[in-house]
């Protein structure tokens, strides 16, 4: 199910490698030829190219580290925009309708939606938080922006740590969002 931005009220990547087991990864050309210089397993269907894995096993990329699924890719600084986004999606039309609520203006005219099998996204009424996330997202999908700050979670939970913020975004999503996740795949 895809939300209009406008309708989340926070996003917080848990770091739980969800989106990491269940989804292929698409490759930008470049991006391709990077993996491919290093021998990773990449799949091509219908002329497009993929990280190689089946739907619903992991990535190959994926590891644990500290109660955490890392990204390989993310540390050596080449992991592909599409997973940079996740569960952010941008689009130049409303492809998954709500155009006025997924509609933002920002280096021109864009739709943006967030995947709500995540489990980090919460439904609610956006605030700004959100909308800089969304921001940051439109410049990865643009290419004028490559690190990430709001749509990633290594960075987040260091600054509510230190905060004295919730502890579950250090220690993985609650038992029942988990379930919420799981309940979107039957």
């Amino acid at each position: 199910m895809h939300l209009p931005w406008r309708r989340v009220s926070s996003f917080t990547c848990y770091q739980c490698g969800l989106c990491c087991y269940h989804f292929m990864v698409p490759l930008k050309p470049i991006e391709a030829k990077i993996l491919a210089s290093l021998g990773a397993p990449l799949k091509t269907i219908a002329g497009k190219v993929y990280i190689g894995k089946e739907p619903g096993t992991q990535c190959p990329f994926l590891f644990r580290a500290g109660g955490k699924e890392l990204c390989s890719l993310d540390l050596m600084g080449i992991k592909p925009v599409a997973c940079k986004l996740w569960p952010i999606y941008v689009y130049e039309r409303p492809v998954h309708g709500h155009a006025e609520e997924a509609y933002i203006n920002y280096r021109g005219s864009f739709y943006v939606y967030f995947d709500a099998r995540c489990p980090g996204v919460k439904r609610g009424k956006a605030n700004l938080r959100v909308e800089e996330t969304v921001k940051e997202a439109i410049d990865i999908w643009l290419g004028v922006r490559r690190e990430q700050r709001l749509t990633h979670g290594l960075l987040e939970p260091v600054e509510q740590k230190a905060k004295g913020g919730p502890r579950y975004p250090l220690d993985g999503p609650p038992p029942e969002v988990l379930k919420r996740y799981l309940s979107y795949r039957g």
